[in-house]
């Protein structure tokens, strides 16, 4: 964390980094893909935007987007939830961990905070109402979904 009304920073040399070229690795990501070994994937600045602006259709408007960000960083789901929020000026809800294991604090943290686009397997969704959150954009993936789990979404409750 860096606290920009710290002293010692505006001490620092303003430096201008370089900007990235399109084919420019944004970052690495693990995956055992089918074979189960992991093996490490490098993702371009290129590919990274293009998954990131495949969502617009549907979604709120940039600047008032909230998203959660409840999965590890670790785990391929929270570079939608961290760059969809951060590449759209939009903001990123961090759940902490105790909120994440109770799908009622999870629920009310949503609400409280107003996430109005929200990326989980269909498995957590379907632990959750969709009480409240009506108006919530949802992105999941990651196994099949249940037609009963996008009856109850769809329907708004």
């Amino acid at each position: 964390m860096i606290d920009v009304a710290d002293p010692r920073v505006r001490a620092c040399p303003g430096t201008a980094l370089p900007t990235p070229a399109a084919d420019d690795i944004a970052y690495l990501i693990y995956t055992s893909g089918t074979t189960g070994v992991p093996k490490g994937v490098a993702i371009t600045h290129h590919n990274l935007t293009q998954l990131i602006m495949s969502f617009d259709p549907g979604l709120p408007g940039a600047p008032e987007q909230v998203w959660s960000q409840w999965h590890s960083y670790a785990f391929d789901f929270s570079v939608w939830e961290i760059w969809g929020a951060l590449l759209r000026g939009g903001r990123l809800v961090v759940v902490p961990e105790w909120v994440a294991a109770s799908p009622t604090d999870f629920h009310d943290l949503l609400v409280s905070q107003r996430v109005n686009v929200l990326t989980q397997t269909p498995s957590a969704i379907g632990v959750l109402t969709p009480h409240g959150l009506e108006s919530t954009a949802l992105l999941m993936g990651g196994e099949p979904c249940p037609a009963e789990v996008v009856d109850r979404w769809a329907g708004g409750g």
